[in-house]
């Protein structure tokens, strides 16, 4: 897998696409309640549930939680799990991130690890947040990677950053600098 660009993300080349999990959403009408809102007929002016959502690692927690209080000092309505435990009782985790990570975040930044790599609840979060979200929309996962982990097949659109040796706040600007490019510079 190779990667050009600068300002310390690139555009990943080539894989293969990795299966993606279909069968995780109960059923077509429990996932239009979930979908984003449009506002008018314009699909770029739809209203999400949160600006980005963070996938991760367990044993990287304490990092993800800092970044997290970062961007939403910068602003952003930010889905940390941690911080919603209260609204998952009974849930299907599964089924719950899902819907989270495909419809109801503009994006999706994972924090990739070998240890992330070893499970599976992080491997469907990216995997949801790669598929389009209902309205057509593509391209919101925003790898991070350390220690060399990579997620393995994605799109060759998909922009990554390396995040070996930055601290909390260089990673939560990185994650801003690539939603400004990605929404046109806003």
């Amino acid at each position: 897998m190779n990667h050009v660009g600068g300002n310390n993300y690139g555009i990943i080349i080539g894989g293969n696409n990795r299966g993606v999990v279909t069968n995780v959403v109960p059923d077509t009408k429990e996932r239009s309640t979930e979908t984003p809102v449009e506002n008018g007929t314009d699909a770029s002016a739809q209203t999400w549930t949160y600006d980005i959502a963070l996938s991760y690692a367990s044993e990287q927690e304490r990092t993800v939680r800092r970044v997290a209080a970062i961007l939403e000092t910068e602003g952003l309505k930010v889905f940390f799990a941690p911080d919603r435990q209260g609204q998952f009782a009974a849930d299907n985790m599964i089924a719950r991130f899902y819907r989270i990570f495909r419809y109801q975040s503009r994006y999706a930044a994972a924090f990739v690890t070998e240890d992330y790599l070893r499970k599976d609840y992080t491997l469907y979060e990216a995997e949801a947040a790669q598929l389009p979200d209902g309205h057509g929309r593509k391209n919101r996962l925003i790898p991070i990677y350390f220690g060399g982990a990579a997620l393995p097949g994605l799109d060759s659109d998909i922009c990554f950053v390396r995040g070996d040796g930055m601290r909390e706040a260089r990673l939560a600007e990185q994650i801003l600098q690539i939603i400004r490019e990605r929404d046109g510079g806003q």
